[in-house]
């Protein structure tokens, strides 16, 4: 007799696989056998149990440190309370209480890969105004286009801050200029990761400021729409620019065969 062939178990779904049929459920009740995305919230549960608190409330997709999951709330799209036209995160009032009042355990604040609009990041921003505790912002894949203008405000005065990675947020001109400003006073910050971000012409801008900065060590410029304007900007500044050490210029679109070679090689550590 002929084997019969079985029906492979179905992957299970991840919350980056979900769809925008998940984005509209806004109270997932597991007794009435709903789904995320096609997967059984109970099994979700089960397979997943990382993105649950307390063994029932869902805490939101991805994975992230055990550490930082007090500090976020995960909303749906819909929820009348929340207003938002699409399921994301929320910081939560103990986060910004913790920055307000500079928690010794809060030294690198995490938020990065949450997802988080500009309204929750200008709420983390203004939190750290009167911070001196924190040292280093992981900030990547936000949307801080607006939001980054009150943090360029913290970090002209700040003392703490040493390292800042604000890649994938979205930032165009008047972002950029902001960070170009900022640059020209603050010399705390060691780090800075612009990376995926929209410098275009606005690039000239973050050029002023390394030429007037005397504290930046490291620069990542990677897939940030420089055009040769902007890369030639950069090359005059740091003719007067001694202290940065290492800056990366990869994939921009540089035409210039010898000056997108300049922008990948600038200056390595």
């Amino acid at each position: 007799m002929a084997a019969v062939a079985t029906k492979p178990k179905a992957k299970l779904m991840v919350a980056s696989d979900l769809g925008p049929r998940f984005s509209k459920i806004e109270k997932p009740d597991p007794t009435k056998g709903q789904t995320v995305g096609k997967t059984p919230w109970n099994e979700l549960q089960r397979e997943m149990p990382e993105m649950f608190e307390g063994g029932d409330k869902y805490h939101g997709p991805g994975h992230f440190p055990p550490e930082t999951m007090a500090y976020f709330s995960f909303a749906f799209k819909g929820q009348q309370a929340a207003k938002l036209n699409r399921s994301c995160y929320m910081v939560t009032q103990q986060l910004l209480d913790d920055l307000a009042n500079n928690a010794p355990h809060l030294t690198v604040l995490d938020v990065e890969n949450r997802q988080l609009i500009d309204l929750e990041m200008l709420k983390i921003f203004e939190a750290l105004g009167t911070n001196s505790t924190v040292t280093e912002l992981k900030l990547a894949h936000n949307s801080s286009d607006e939001a980054v203008c009150e943090l360029c405000q913290v970090l002209r005065t700040n003392r703490s801050i040493t390292k800042v990675d604000i890649s994938s947020n979205d930032i165009h001109d008047k972002g950029i200029g902001a960070l170009g400003e900022m640059l020209k006073t603050n010399s705390t910050l060691k780090e800075l990761d612009l990376a995926s971000n929209f410098c275009r012409g606005e690039t000239k801008d973050i050029a002023a400021g390394l030429a007037a900065n005397r504290g930046l060590t490291k620069l990542n410029l990677n897939v940030s729409q420089i055009d040769d304007a902007g890369a030639r900007a950069l090359q005059a500044a740091l003719e007067h620019n001694k202290t940065l050490r290492e800056l990366s210029g990869f994939n921009n679109v540089v035409v210039d065969k010898e000056l997108r070679k300049w922008l990948k090689t600038a200056r390595r550590a």
